[in-house]
């Protein structure tokens, strides 16, 4: 049978973010490191979540069933903005500088490229949550990873994470959880090696259960998009669907009805 390959359920499971053109002729000292720092960001917080938890009751969430128990849900935003320390997680080489923050879900919070200062991926200078995650909080920017669904039910919670240095001279950030709506497990790693002008992100999911369970995965990278941005999609794929997961349309010419159009023609 064919292997099918999808725009947003990636089984690929591996993301290369590249940075600007090659590597300058001029030689540079190589070298890859990693450590955790406080940094203070503008936040605006959000209220207490309710004490009971909200079972399913026909909920939609996105196109996708709303189920998001036992979460408690986060949809009491504030106009309350305070100056919040965070610990955040930089990953540095003679290229690039990368940070994450675990306490927002474990995102890629700002991707530099040190060679011309410009922010490859989009730094938010300031935390102020929108209704978007699947239970209410989310902020835009960086790197969010949808493990298992959609603006997972943890993207703006404190994950797991460790950071390790390799024998290789690379440096990775490790970040994963007990997704405790289905029991299942996941990590992520983003790794930096000396002398390369990217990092590379894998994600090792484990299924803890004997059910089968249907996910998707996908990282929602958030970029600065000007008039020679480009979106370049493996010639590979042939597949594209969405959050609900329940209608595909062929890939790059549609025939099927998809999302209520009609391409049949």
């Amino acid at each position: 049978m064919k292997t099918k390959r999808f725009l947003m359920m990636t089984f690929s499971l591996v993301l290369i973010f590249l940075v600007g053109a090659a590597v300058a002729e001029v030689k540079k000292e190589s070298f890859a490191k990693i450590w955790e720092q406080k940094i203070v960001i503008p936040t605006y917080l959000i209220g207490k979540s309710g004490p009971n938890p909200r079972f399913y009751n026909g909920r939609a969430y996105q196109g996708a069933q709303g189920r998001a128990y036992p979460w408690p849900i986060q949809e009491r935003l504030t106009d309350n903005r305070q100056d919040k320390t965070y610990n955040a997680i930089y990953l540095e080489n003679e290229y690039i500088q990368v940070s994450l923050l675990p306490e927002i879900g474990g995102r890629i919070f700002s991707a530099l490229d040190k060679d011309n200062d410009y922010d490859f991926i989009y730094h938010q200078n300031v935390i102020k949550p929108s209704l978007i995650g699947m239970l209410g909080a989310w902020i835009t920017g960086g790197i969010e990873w949808n493990v298992f669904h959609h603006h997972r039910a943890t993207s703006f919670m404190p994950i797991d994470y460790i950071i390790q240095e390799n024998p290789d001279g690379s440096v990775t950030a490790w970040i994963g959880e007990i997704e405790i709506r289905h029991r299942m497990k996941w990590a992520i790693s983003v790794t930096l090696y000396p002398g390369k002008s990217y990092f590379v992100s894998s994600l090792i999911p484990f299924n803890r259960t004997p059910f089968i369970h249907s996910i998707l995965y996908f990282a929602n990278a958030g970029v600065h998009a000007g008039p020679n941005y480009q979106v370049i999609f493996p010639p590979s794929t042939e597949w594209v669907t969405q959050h609900a997961k329940r209608e595909f349309a062929s890939w790059p010419i549609a025939n099927e009805t998809y999302n209520r159009v009609d391409f049949t023609a």
